[in-house]
């Protein structure tokens, strides 16, 4: 099989060690590192593992509309709302609580779907009128930022790929199957803007063309196999790791997958938003703290500067964060109870909080 890059070099992954931080978010100034070369070692371990969080990442899950007017948030104890995302206001309470694990619009921003169980339930927008649910027997699922396809996994733990038709996944809508060993929370799949997805495995990301579908090369993972959050914008494939209590978040030029940085992050990437333009990066991250009680922040990255602009410090740490896609609006929340946060990204400045 053809190769699309050579080998990656390891991750580094740095970590700041932060203080006792109010329960309200504050922003510390510019953080981290401003080129391309590889991050410290870190001080001292933080002493909390990643890993061990993993019950606390389903708990929410944000969601802005491609038109940025609406913020879809669900909870497992409240279930799924959408927010005005200018405001605040609650528009819709859709669903009970339950565990919903996926929520996301699709790209005309006309249909929301969400996951709960192995059921895909789908709103109209924005009259919100629910339609049948879809038994579809898979709780994950990825939709296209700008094309009418979805990504779910299959019975057999690999990576379905369908064209959306109606709100239904016939066979006849399948474009394709790809193959994936490590896709329990889909952190390693994600699409590009010119019909290819990037599906991950131990020691490798296959890559897929999707019309017609077929295997098109691979690119070496090398260590980056503690994969939290993949984003494909324009010309670059961003990764967050965690290994540990540390992190990182990687770029690699797409689709040669030559390394290009690795920044170090203030803690553990738990997951990663990334504007419509590839500009702006949202990295949430936890830092220390126990699992009862994580702590962390978001890291907001300048993807061609190669920097991490500021930080925005939470207790308790975001799960959970999304970008607005013009960038102008970031939204984090913590596990299931925890505060919904709203921001400006430019400054930091809170607009609102539920």
């Amino acid at each position: 099989m053809k190769r699309l890059a050579g080998a990656l070099g390891g991750v580094v992954a740095g970590v700041l060690v932060l203080g006792v931080w109010a329960c309200t978010p504050r922003t510390s100034a510019e953080a981290g590192p401003t080129s391309g070369k590889r991050g410290a070692e870190p001080t001292m371990s933080t002493g909390i593992e990643i890993a061990s969080l993993a019950t606390l990442f389903e708990e929410r899950r944000l969601a802005f509309s491609p038109d940025g007017k609406w913020l879809a948030v669900s909870a497992r104890s409240s279930g799924l709302s959408v927010y005005e995302a200018g405001s605040g206001r609650v528009v819709k309470h859709l669903a009970p609580s339950g565990a919903i694990s996926r929520v996301g619009f699709d790209a005309t921003g006309k249909r929301l779907f969400a996951t709960l169980g192995s059921d895909l339930l789908v709103w109209t927008v924005p009259a919100w009128a629910p339609s049948p649910p879809d038994s579809w027997g898979s709780e994950h699922f990825l939709l296209h930022p700008t094309r009418p396809w979805v990504a779910r996994a299959n019975s057999t733990s690999e990576v379905e790929i369908r064209e959306i038709g109606g709100y239904h996944f016939g066979p006849e809508g399948q474009l394709g199957v790809a193959h994936g060993g490590m896709l329990d929370d889909f952190a390693d799949l994600a699409f590009d803007d010119d019909g290819r997805v990037v599906v991950g495995e131990p020691g490798q990301f296959r890559v897929y063309r999707l019309q017609p579908f077929a295997e098109v090369g691979s690119i070496p993972r090398g260590q980056l196999d503690t994969i939290r959050s993949l984003e494909i914008r324009k010309d670059v494939l961003l990764a967050t790791t965690s290994r540990g209590a540390t992190g990182a978040l990687t770029a690699l030029d797409w689709p040669s997958g030559a390394p290009r940085y690795t920044l170090p992050l203030p803690g553990g990437g738990v997951a990663m938003a990334v504007d419509r333009a590839g500009h702006w990066a949202a990295v949430a991250y936890v830092s220390s703290g126990t699992p009862q009680a994580p702590v962390g922040g978001v890291a907001v990255v300048d993807i061609a500067g190669r920097k991490v602009t500021r930080t925005i410090e939470a207790v308790p740490a975001p799960v959970s964060v999304a970008l607005s896609p013009d960038g102008r609006q970031a939204a984090y929340a913590g596990s299931d109870g925890a505060p919904l946060h709203v921001v400006d990204l430019a400054s930091s400045k809170a607009l609102w909080n539920r």
